[in-house]
């Protein structure tokens, strides 16, 4: 699964010195790097943050947590070029408990950042990537009733790469309400709530979620369009959630073998 995976996966040992244990290919397509390039030298991850970021990874390797959320910052690859990632991951014991690993996920997220700086600057610019996006994007407009609370909302454009992702045409989706097309899969109330934080706000936000229809995981990110308008953008984070599942099970077996 590991090599299959289009995201980063890794596995880096904290104590008592600090190594790169393993990194898959996909660290080539994604850095620029090979995963030898990353075991020889154990400070390449810090390396690759953006100068204003590193920070972030520095505290970190100061103060590891027992479970990443999802970070946020930018990584410069070999050639120079600048893009986003998301982190996540959780700490491990590592072999016969004698040193602490940390295993997680590194996910490109350049292509949805791109969308978000395209909406700020211009339609015209939003415009030209939409359709080239391979997230699933949609515009909506959230809907409130006479006491201003929020009750469903309406989407009224999507890209090609949402009907590949939930399986609804754009013909049904747009102009449709969400409880018209989510209403017996999703917990709507939550998102509404979510939304209408969103466009009140002004923040944009995350959160991930299970489409039943078809079994895939997803991370909806929403931002605001102005008023009560909104946008998504869904990435398919199936590999990523059964990586992470993977890893907490073998986390879950050290664990019991520490024990015994």
């Amino acid at each position: 699964m590991a090599e299959n995976a289009t995201d980063i996966i890794y596995r880096y040992r904290l104590t008592p010195d600090r190594a790169f244990e393993y990194v898959n290919d996909a660290v080539v397509a994604i850095t620029g790097y090979t995963p030898e390039e990353f075991y020889a030298d154990p400070e390449l991850g810090l390396k690759l943050a953006h100068p204003e970021d590193r920070h972030i990874l520095e505290d970190l390797y100061l103060h590891p947590r027992p479970r990443l959320e999802p970070l946020v910052m930018r990584w410069v690859c070999r050639h120079g070029q600048t893009i986003w990632v998301e982190l996540s991951g959780a700490l491990m014991p590592g072999r016969q408990g004698e040193s602490q690993v940390a295993v997680g996920i590194v996910r490109d997220i350049t292509a949805y950042k791109r969308v978000e700086e395209a909406l700020r600057e211009s339609e015209e610019k939003y415009r030209g990537v939409f359709e080239q996006m391979s997230e699933a994007l949609a515009r909506d407009e959230l809907l409130y009733n006479s006491e201003g609370e929020p009750v469903d909302w309406r989407v009224t454009e999507v890209n090609s790469a949402y009907e590949a992702l939930t399986g609804i045409c754009r013909a049904r989706a747009e102009g449709a309400r969400a409880s018209a097309l989510y209403g017996d899969v999703l917990d709507l109330s939550s998102m509404l709530q979510l939304y209408d934080s969103v466009v009140k706000t002004g923040i944009p936000l995350q959160q991930e979620l299970f489409f039943p229809p078809t079994g895939r995981f997803l991370l909806a990110s929403v931002f605001p369009l102005g008023g009560t308008r909104f946008a998504t953008s869904a990435l398919d984070i199936t590999d990523r959630k059964l990586s992470e599942e993977r890893f907490r099970a073998t986390f879950e077996q050290a664990a019991v073998g520490m024990v015994h």
